[in-house]
């Protein structure tokens, strides 16, 4: 068990038949199984043989389908597990963020404060129709742009009726990376929304929902680089996650640990990627035994693939590290 890639540092034990270790590359980390294959095609990136020697019933390669598809997949389930039990824990703990059309900001000169609006102010209907979510109002203003609207204001329990006309916008979608035009009266959400408490039982049903929620975000980002509509400058290393992550601690830790159940969720589906090297690989090469009759790939093509899994990954890592340093250089 392995923080870092590469060759191991002195700083190392074992305990039981598990060695833990520290390496010198700080990229992430691995888990290296009791396998003689495994040791044949990883140990460029892992650091090297392994001392110890296991009996060939402890190998993983000699435990059935279903078992050797539980492990790889362990990880996986473990950091989605995460998220959901950390989104729960905040909801059980702080309630659930009211997503309420409350202005936090406006933007001088728009055409929300040019008519009167203003910071605090709990817009409750836009022609007669009401708002139940922040999400409302975009969606109501947007493709109304240039046209009067009347807004129904609740300023600290008065009733105020204001007109505005939303601006024309450009706006580039940040997943699809569609340009379209769009209306805007320049107010921003009041980041300290309402929280009302949930019980245990809601709590874990959105928690579960917000863990969906984030998977469906990261796999459309990762659809958008896929098909060239997100700019691969997006990535980030190390360096900028530490940036993030530092960020997030200042503020507060409703805000850090939602953005730790993000970044697992995040784990949990880039290493369910079809790479070798990476979970998704060998559960591909796991499910191409299953159809094959129990007959896995021949070992040299396992290795070579692998191997070229391996490049890939550190020629990503490499990239994205190289953004992070642009990045701060600007």
């Amino acid at each position: 068990f392995s923080i870092g890639f590469g060759p191991a540092t002195p700083l190392r034990f074992r305990r039981g038949e598990t060695e833990y270790l520290l390496s010198w590359i700080p990229f992430g980390g691995y888990v290296k199984m009791a396998s003689l294959e495994e040791q044949q095609a990883m140990e460029g990136l892992e650091g090297g043989s392994v001392e110890q020697e296991f009996p060939p019933e402890k190998l993983l390669e000699s435990k059935s389908l279903a078992a050797r598809i539980l492990v790889i997949s362990a990880g996986v389930i473990m950091n989605a597990l995460f998220a959901w039990a950390a989104y729960t824990g905040l909801l059980l703990v702080y309630g659930q963020a009211v997503d309420e059309p409350r202005i936090g900001i406006l933007s001088p000169g728009a055409p929300a404060e040019a008519a009167g609006m203003m910071a605090d102010d709990l817009i409750t209907h836009i022609n007669g129709e009401p708002l139940a979510s922040w999400g409302d109002l975009v969606t109501k203003v947007e493709p109304k742009a240039g046209q009067t609207l009347t807004f129904t204001v609740d300023r600290q329990g008065e009733t105020v009726e204001l007109e505005a006309a939303p601006a024309e916008e450009d706006f580039v979608d940040p997943i699809s990376g569609e340009n379209r035009k769009v209306g805007r009266i320049g107010v921003g959400p009041q980041l300290n929304s309402r929280r009302d408490p949930l019980g245990f039982g809601s709590a874990v049903v959105e928690g579960a929902r917000q863990t969906g929620d984030s998977a469906v975000q990261i796999l459309a980002f990762l659809k958008g680089m896929v098909l060239g509509q997100v700019s691969p400058k997006n990535l980030g290393g190390p360096i900028l996650i530490g940036q993030a992550s530092g960020q997030f601690a200042r503020a507060g830790i409703v805000a850090l640990v939602t953005f730790m159940a993000f970044l697992s969720m995040n784990l949990a589906i880039l290493n369910l990627l079809p790479i070798p090297v990476l979970d998704g690989g060998h559960l591909v090469f796991l499910i191409i035994e299953g159809l094959r009759g129990g007959k896995p790939l021949p070992l040299h093509l396992r290795l070579r693939l692998t191997q070229v899994g391996m490049y890939l990954l550190l020629g990503l890592m490499l990239f994205a590290v190289i953004n992070d340093v642009l990045r701060i250089i600007g």
